[in-house]
């Protein structure tokens, strides 16, 4: 994954190149207005957009179930049943009620 930070006088001016260097793809992280020091010694407001793209592409699956789709899924259904054989050991939840007030 490769994560950038983008400064511009405007959002719109840090997601223009955004796009320009990271594409289409790119997921915006953050978006902050800072005050950043000019070479002149000065001061001045910017906005940052910090961006990523994954250049990896999809993570692929492990390499012992990579050749057999049927046991990927039945990888991850033994995974589902593990977590609720682990939830039910932690005994009921019980929701609290919650009353409204006023005139219903």
């Amino acid at each position: 994954m490769k994560i950038r930070r983008f400064r511009a006088g405007s959002v719109s001016e840090a997601l223009a190149l955004v796009k320009e260097e990271l594409g289409e793809e790119a997921v915006i992280l953050k978006t902050e207005r800072r005050r950043v020091q000019t070479e002149d010694g000065g001061r001045r407001m910017v906005w940052e957009v910090a961006a990523a793209i994954d250049r990896d592409g999809p993570h692929p699956a492990p390499a012992h179930l990579a050749d057999h789709p049927v046991a990927v899924g039945d990888h991850l259904a033994d995974q589902v049943a593990r977590v609720r054989r682990g939830s039910d050991r932690l005994g009921p939840v019980r929701c609290g009620r919650h009353r409204r007030s006023g005139g219903e």
